[in-house]
């Protein structure tokens, strides 16, 4: 889950700094600075403390979530063991409604487990889209202070280019204005 969304948040930060760029390029003049950075957004999604803030925190909220389906799928195998041990005793008619009633709290339970899945993950979008929104304001203030024409994704380049690399400095203030997230994690 984390990793799929990791790259989709990946693919969304390089969009994101590919606009900057372009609009860091045309908002100078010719005479400006000529300069192009790349940044890493794997490295900042892999390194920096709210990133591995948020994979902790939904990994956690998932594993509740998974462990709260198992507890309860056991309680519900417990029954249907004891509803078998008493089949020879009970009419057909009320063995079948007891064991739909059983088969009905189990799609239940997977229908609740499945929902709170689907919100930690639409939490965690809503999160990798403000720590995108941070890392696009941290490149924005490097542009300005370095007068750089435009910053490209590292992923962007094909062979050894000799540019420089801003990705340490990019993880190093997010990692002051962002150390961790504020994650509302879904009741269950």
């Amino acid at each position: 889950m984390t990793t799929r969304m990791g790259f989709r948040i990946a693919a969304g930060i390089a969009a994101v700094l590919l606009t900057v760029a372009v609009q860091a390029v045309f908002a100078q003049n010719s005479t400006a600075g000529r300069e192009i950075a790349t940044v890493d957004v794997r490295f900042l999604l892999r390194h920096a403390a709210v990133a591995k803030d948020v994979r902790a925190k939904i990994n956690a909220a998932g594993n509740k979530i998974q462990q709260g389906l198992e507890r309860k799928l056991n309680a519900v195998s417990e029954d249907f063991a004891r509803l078998e041990k008493l089949r020879a005793k009970l009419p057909e008619e009320t063995y079948l409604q007891q064991l739909t009633r059983l088969r009905s709290k189990v799609e239940r339970e997977q229908g609740i487990a499945n929902t709170h899945q689907q919100e930690l993950i639409n939490t965690e979008r809503i999160v990798l889209q403000e720590i995108a929104a941070t890392v696009e304001g941290v490149v924005d203030k490097i542009i300005m202070e370095r007068r750089l024409r435009m910053v490209i994704t590292k992923s962007s380049i094909i062979g050894s280019a000799a540019i420089p690399d801003i990705s340490a400095e990019v993880l190093k203030r997010l990692n002051q204005q962002m150390p961790e997230a504020k994650i509302k994690i879904p009741k269950q």
